[in-house]
């Protein structure tokens, strides 16, 4: 079995930009789900319905963070306005080949708009759990620096593994 066999997330952090400044704390998170929006087609001649992705049409997109605590680096995220956060996380795996383990560096770089900020509870020695939830309209994700996918709703950009399949639609617009 040739390549590296995924095995664990080791550790990341969550910044409050593109760079490796403004760290928002320890923190847990339950990323974007990426659905896209479907058109049915059916026609005479045809044997039933059929659901067909749309390309650069996605359906809203929000990311939940829990914070072990309430961080006061963390108040920018209430402001009404755009932000931008980078998750950078090292993945543990297995070379197959040498039996060897190897740390992957990974980034998740995203633009946002916060939608709610939960402070948590206050009780003496008990993490507060404060939670952020935020509407996601651009998102990449980079293993080694290599790009696997970019959405960008405002750009019209849908590029899968190298491919942009958005292209054409900017194109023909």
């Amino acid at each position: 079995m040739p390549g590296n066999l995924p095995a664990t997330l080791v550790q990341y952090n969550l910044y409050a930009n593109a760079s490796n400044t403004g760290l928002l704390g320890v923190v847990n998170c339950t990323l974007t789900n990426i659905a896209r929006k479907l058109d049915t087609f059916r026609s005479a001649g045809y044997g039933g319905d059929t659901e067909l992705p749309q390309p650069t049409l996605f359906q809203a997109m929000r990311m939940g963070v829990k914070f072990t605590r309430f961080y006061t680096d963390s108040l920018p995220l209430l402001a009404p306005k755009g932000l931008q956060l980078s998750l950078r996380a090292a993945d543990l795996s297995i070379a197959t080949a040498s039996n060897g383990l190897v740390i992957t560096a990974d980034r998740i770089s995203l633009m946002a708009y916060p939608l709610n900020f939960n402070l948590g509870t206050a009780e003496p020695g008990q993490q507060m759990g404060s939670a952020f939830e935020c509407s996601v309209r651009y998102i990449a994700i980079y293993s080694n620096g290599i790009n696997l996918l970019t959405i960008d709703q405002a750009g019209l950009v849908d590029q899968v593994d190298g491919i942009d399949y958005g292209a054409a639609v900017r194109a023909a617009i």
